[in-house]
């Protein structure tokens, strides 16, 4: 079941769909999963100490190539705090994603989608 591109997006919208579509994050997954050469949206998701429950931990875009920014998540250390998490929840982070229609798109939902999901790794990150 692939996402499907919308014109004008609510952030609302996306940010139900980004947390009701997780899939494990590997790399067999992502290139099974998400096209190349596609712009898009991502959220990175971490399990809570709580049973079936994620928190968002990270929320990227690619205006260019969405499968090779989620790839690169998996081999390099973009971010510190993400990259230990990824570490030590090996095996159980999920993610989900959303085509957009070009790079302009994915940067306002990417901004939208932080505001709204509060992901600690991009507060970390940025702040």
């Amino acid at each position: 079941m692939s996402p499907q591109l919308h014109s004008a997006r609510d952030p609302w919208s996306v940010r139900y769909r980004l947390t009701r579509n997780r899939h494990p994050l590997d790399e067999s997954t992502v290139r099974q999963l998400v096209d190349r050469d596609s712009p898009g949206v991502y959220a990175i998701w971490m399990p809570t100490f709580a049973v079936d429950e994620f928190r968002c931990a990270y929320v990227g875009m690619s205006g260019v190539d969405i499968r090779n920014r989620l790839l690169s998540h998996l081999r390099d250390a973009h971010n510190d705090q993400l990259h230990r998490d990824l570490r030590l929840f090996d095996g159980f982070a999920t993610f989900s994603f959303e085509y957009t229609t070009d790079e302009r798109e994915a940067r306002a939902l990417e901004t939208a989608l932080i505001k709204r999901l509060q992901p600690d790794c991009n507060i970390t990150h940025n702040g």
